[in-house]
């Protein structure tokens, strides 16, 4: 019951997993195995590792980049993914999680998952702004 309750919560929610945003779509426990269905992903999980495995799961906000990859531009033409990466204070999030890991409050794989979702969004900016120079 406590499984079946976890994975209500995760309904129609956006996590980080594996340095991709997902939205949990759906769940259904069939037999010893869950099946998760997210917007990126169909999971198969065991039931008695289910537990762990939706650890690696990192709760986030609706992603700010639309799943097909494309990038938003605003109504004066500007790139709107890339002036929210030149925005964000990336360089103090990820001293923060160095920091965090140091002392111990934050495990690898969430510090990897956080790590490969900063390089996700600098590579996406940095796609953006060389489509919009013309490919250079």
């Amino acid at each position: 019951m406590q499984l079946e309750n976890k994975l209500l919560q995760m309904k129609d929610n956006y996590f980080i997993h594996m340095g991709n945003d997902h939205k949990v779509i759906n769940f259904k426990i069939i037999g010893d195995t869950v099946h998760l269905v997210t917007d990126r992903s169909w999971f198969e999980i065991p039931v008695n590792k289910a537990s762990d495995r939706l650890k690696d799961f990192i709760p986030t906000e609706q992603p700010k980049v639309p799943v097909n990859g494309t990038s938003p531009v605003n109504g004066n033409g500007n790139m709107v993914l890339y002036q929210e990466v030149k925005d964000a204070n990336i360089v103090g999030t990820l001293i923060d999680n160095i920091d965090q890991l140091k002392k111990g409050n934050l495990d690898v794989k969430k510090a990897s998952a956080i790590n490969n979702t900063v390089n996700t969004l600098l590579n996406a900016a940095r796609l953006e702004v060389q489509i919009k120079m013309g490919g250079k």
